[in-house]
Formats: structure tokens, sequence, C-alpha cells
């Protein structure tokens, strides 16, 4: 249901290190073909949501057109939450387009933030409009606000409750000041959903297209992979980032262990910075395992794929676009979280990186080329 790529090159932002890129890309379904899907917005509409236009009106303007592009045969509904929750829209027909748009436009905040109430009404209402065989899931948009009620870890095991009932969780974070970033991420996680920061209106078209629309079938759940370094050729790596997705080494064969889901178009990728010995013998710098099971399946299926010493090419110059473009957003994050393996803030050699290696006509390039231009002169200040 998915491919793998894998691809490894010196790096260029850490002398005498090399990168090991491994990407999962999964197979695009055409919209035409996807299953049915049952959507229940759960609206946060405390106090803190009516600060700002990047708040409470992004959700609107993204659920307004959202409407546009779902399949007729979808359903959406609204949960609202501040100091209470209501059900403002019950599942309603997309093909019932006045009556979900009268919905949205109802929508005012005001209040303090009781989120765990509404995610169990929220979820009550996805189950009880459950479509068998297809698409079920709550939809989490809020600033991350959650002061009152149920919270932490019984708010994670609420969650993953209801995640073994078939319903699903996706987050969508908006606004700053009040934000938790990482737990909003770890509760989509928990709910086998995915996790987006929509700051604009750019951002929330992305989204619906990228993010929510085109990844809502899942084609491959519990998706593992582990990787396993010759020391022979290795003699140090580290896995750059993904500390909140980490399983024990056991755990890649217990398929009674929760993993990720892929969706349908959905890809990620993840590098390895690895220091090679000086001398290579034939034999193969890594293994990689991957373990999947079918969305409907118990047991997973295992594929493996090698690198050898004589995949690894000579520069970083030569390496694919794809790879070098992730390894300059790499290295930009890397230098944001203050990683005591960046060697310093080299804003000019990532803006260089992504600008040689994209059309930087495409906007998701110049936005990140704009947010590395705001942070280098941040941290100038």
């Amino acid at each position: 249901p998915f491919s793998v790529t894998m691809e490894m090159a010196p790096s260029l932002f850490g002398d005498g290190l090399h990168l090991l890129r491994i990407g999962l890309m999964g197979d695009v379904i055409p919209v035409e073909e996807r299953i049915p899907a049952n959507l229940v917005f759960l609206i946060d509409v405390s106090g803190s949501m009516s600060h700002g236009d990047n708040k409470l009106p992004l959700v609107k303007f993204m659920l307004k057109q959202l409407v546009n592009v779902l399949r007729p045969s979808d359903t959406l509904g609204i949960v609202v939450y501040a100091g209470t929750d209501a059900v403002l829209l019950n599942p309603t027909p997309v093909n019932d387009k006045s009556a979900i748009i009268d919905g949205i436009d109802a929508l005012s905040a005001g209040g303090s933030t009781a989120g765990a109430a509404g995610i169990t009404t929220a979820y009550q209402l996805a189950a009880a409009n459950m479509m068998e065989g297809g698409i079920n899931r709550v939809i989490l948009c809020t600033d991350g606000d959650f002061n009152v009620g149920l919270t932490g870890d019984s708010l994670i095991e609420m969650i993953e409750d209801y995640r073994d009932t078939g319903v699903s969780l996706s987050v969508f974070a908006f606004g700053t000041g009040n934000l938790n970033d990482q737990y909003m991420e770890q509760l989509a996680d928990h709910g086998n959903g995915n996790y987006a920061y929509v700051d604009s209106q750019n951002e929330a078209l992305h989204i619906i297209g990228d993010k929510l629309v085109s990844t809502l079938q899942i084609i491959a759940k519990d998706v593992k992979v582990q990787v396993e370094f010759n020391p022979a050729n290795v003699l140090r790596y580290r896995l750059v980032g993904y500390e909140n997705r980490l399983l024990n080494n056991e755990d890649f064969n217990d398929d009674t262990v929760d993993a990720a889901e892929i969706g349908a178009g959905h890809n990620v990728t993840a590098f390895y910075e690895v220091e090679l010995a000086d001398s290579l013998s034939a034999d193969r710098i890594s293994q990689c395992r991957f373990r999947y099971k079918q969305p409907d399946g118990d047991t997973s299926i295992l594929i493996t794929q090698d690198v050898f010493a004589e995949d690894t090419l000579d520069t970083f110059e030569e390496a694919s676009a794809d790879f070098r473009f992730a390894a300059a957003v790499v290295e930009y994050a890397e230098i944001l979280r203050h990683s005591m393996h960046s060697e310093g803030a080299q804003f000019d050699v990532v803006a260089s990186v992504a600008s040689d290696s994209v059309n930087v006509d495409h906007p998701e390039a110049l936005e990140f080329l704009d947010l590395v231009d705001i942070a280098s002169g941040l941290w100038n200040q």
C-alpha cells in the first residue's frame, strides 16, 4: 500500500557525517474511489478562540472550504465546547450545503474550556452515525487551552478507548499563546489521526487538500520501522527527531503494540545521521524492516530493504532534490531547537540548499524560505 525510498549521501551540515533518508509514500486513491466519511468537527469556542483572525475565523474559513471538496455521500457534524458542550449540527450529508454553512456561520466564541466533555460528545455523535466500512473521525480544532475537565493521561486513555471502537481523532491547532503543540500532537497520535498547525488561509487550504481529505482513507495501520546498522561499517548513528514516536526494540514484532497509520497519499520522511567507518566493507550499511497491517487486519506483514556501501553517493550534490530539500528543513529544525548536533545557525546555507533543490515558485518552498528569513532576523536581534 506504500512505496519505500531510501537514499544515503554525505551531510552538508555535519563534518564527516552522512545522512540516510527513509521515505514512505502512501498510494493515492482517487477522490471518486474513496470510501464515504463521517466527520464530526469538535470546535473550541472558548474565549481564547476569539482573540485574533487566526483562530475561530480561520476555523470557519477552513470548514467552508472543506464543504466544497468533500463528496456528497460524506456527512459533517459540529460539536462546540466552552464552559459547556453542545451539538451545533447533527451529521448532515454534504450535499445539504446550506444547512452546514448555516451551522458554520453560527459559531461564536466565549467561556472557559471544558475540552474533555466536548470530546466525549463528539465521539458519541460520531459513533451514533457510524458508517460501517467507511471513515469515522472526530476532528478537534482548538488553540490548545484545555483548562477545565479531564486532562493528561486520563484524556489520552479515553481517546484510546474510542479509537478501538473505530472512531479516530485528528487535531488542528490554531493561534499562539495558549497552544501546547506537543500535547495536541500526542492526542492525535493516540487517536490514530494526524496533527497540523494552521496559521493562515493558505495553510488551511493546503491542509484540506494534503492532510485531511486526501489522507482520510487509511491504507495501512500500525506501521513500524526498525533500522539495524552494520557495526562493521557504521561507528555511530542517531535518529533526527521523532523522540515522541520511539518504540522499544521488542515492540517491533509485537502485533499488539499500537503504531502509526498511513493514509492514501500520505508521505513520511525520517533522517538518520551516521558516522561511517574509514574503510567500508562490501556488506550492507543498514537493513530497514517495515511492518504494517491491512486496514482490517490483525497480523502484520514484514518487508525489508537494504542499503549497501555501493548505494552511498559520493557528494551531497548528487542526492535527489527531495533529499536535499528535506535535509535543509531538518537542519532548520535542528537550529530552532538549539540542538547540540547543529553546527551553528547556518540560515544562509539552509536557504541556499532549499532554493537550489526545488522550484522556488512552489508555495510550500516559498513559505519555507520566508520562515528561514524570519528566523534568521529574529536570531540576530
